[in-house]
């Protein structure tokens, strides 16, 4: 008996989650949640990676890496509250 070389068909090793993730989609509640998404945590994380250069944690292990994406976070949300406070949006509470 001969076999003939020929193409075969694989399956990613993500194909069920991203399967899932086409049925939430599907749905019109799946789309509002996801939907919302780009309003939250997109953009912060985007910014931070960029504005802020966090492409890459410089510390070592786990405790290091929270500890960086920490001090980063606090950095983006204070940068936050100060172009607030300039641009006259909300006053400091000092200014009572």
């Amino acid at each position: 008996m001969t076999t003939r070389a020929g193409r075969t068909i694989t399956r990613g090793g993500y194909e069920d989650e991203q399967e899932r993730m086409r049925q939430k989609l599907a749905g019109a509640e799946g789309r509002a949640v996801y939907g919302r998404r780009k309003c939250l945590v997109e953009p912060v994380i985007g910014q931070l990676k960029v504005v802020g250069r966090l492409a890459q944690f410089l510390l070592r292990g786990l405790t290091g890496a929270k500890l960086e994406l920490k001090w980063s976070a606090i950095a983006h949300n204070l940068l936050k509250l100060t172009r607030r406070v300039l641009a006259g949006d909300i006053a400091p509470v000092w200014a009572g």
